[in-house]
Parts: C-alpha cells; sequence; structure tokens
C-alpha cells in the first residue's frame, strides 16, 4: 500500500485531535508542492497563494469523505477539489471585471494613457461624447454599458 495511503486511513481512523493535526499536518506537506505547481500554472500570481490555501484547506477538512484506495484515486480526488476551487476563483474574476467603474475613474485612466501618447483633439473629442452617453443613459442601462 502507498505511503500516502496509509496516512490518510491513518487519520480517518484516528481519534484523538493532537494526532489527527500531526497526521493532516504530513498529509498537508506530501501534497502541497504538486498542488502548488498546478495552482500557480492556472491563476494569476497574485491570488493564486491564496486559492492554493483554500484547496489545500477544502482537502484536509475533506479528508473523511476519500473513499479510495490508492495514490491514483487521491490525486485524482485532490485535483477534482483543485479544479472545483480554481473555477470559484474564475467566476470571482469574472464578476469583478464586470463592476463598472465611476466616470471619475474612467477619466483618470484616459488621462493616465495621455501622458504615454497624447489624444488627438477628434480623439478626446469621441471620448467626451462616449462619456455623456454614458452618463445619461438609464442607471440599469449603464451597468450593461
Amino acid at each position: 500500500m502507498d505511503d500516502l495511503i496509509k496516512l490518510i486511513r491513518t487519520y480517518r481512523l484516528t481519534a484523538g485531535l493532537a494526532e489527527k493535526l500531526r497526521l493532516a499536518e504530513e498529509i498537508f506537506h506530501a501534497i502541497e508542492s504538486d498542488l502548488r505547481l498546478f495552482v500557480f500554472s492556472q491563476v494569476r500570481p497574485q491570488s493564486a497563494e491564496d486559492v492554493l490555501q483554500e484547496i489545500l484547506k477544502a482537502i484536509i477538512t475533506s479528508l473523511k469523505n476519500f473513499r479510495g484506495g490508492t495514490d491514483k484515486e487521491f490525486w485524482a480526488w485532490c485535483y477534482r477539489i483543485a479544479r472545483n476551487k480554481l473555477n470559484d476563483q474564475y467566476r470571482a474574476q469574472a464578476s469583478d471585471r464586470l463592476q463598472p467603474l465611476p466616470p471619475e475613474e474612467l477619466w483618470q485612466l484616459v488621462d493616465a494613457s495621455a501622458q504615454d501618447t497624447a489624444l488627438t483633439a477628434g480623439d478626446r473629442h469621441d471620448l467626451e461624447y462616449v462619456m455623456n452617453l454614458l452618463a445619461s443613459s438609464k442607471p440599469e442601462c449603464g451597468e450593461y454599458l
């Protein structure tokens, strides 16, 4: 029997809290580096560490639910949890992108980009026209624009 599976079975059969924590820590250290590589290749670096922690926490707290008997089954189970947590992260990122910026912030972005490349009078006129259209649209429509 594989060492990792032995650790997991021992964890599930152990009643003492101190021993369970020690075993959970051993399992954590056994899987952390492989999952780190997987996670860091899938999400932005600024959120990868948080996502990894969520994945590891979900795995450790769900160990009692794992019913497989091989390393291969355990890793498949771990990666399924990881993919679910990554999907949660993707959904959160997508909803963050859909938040409309207030007009003042949009103008700050335009002014900041104009420092690198100056806007032509025509571009500035077009931007002002679009900003006025956004401002005059119905509030519920503004979110979609």
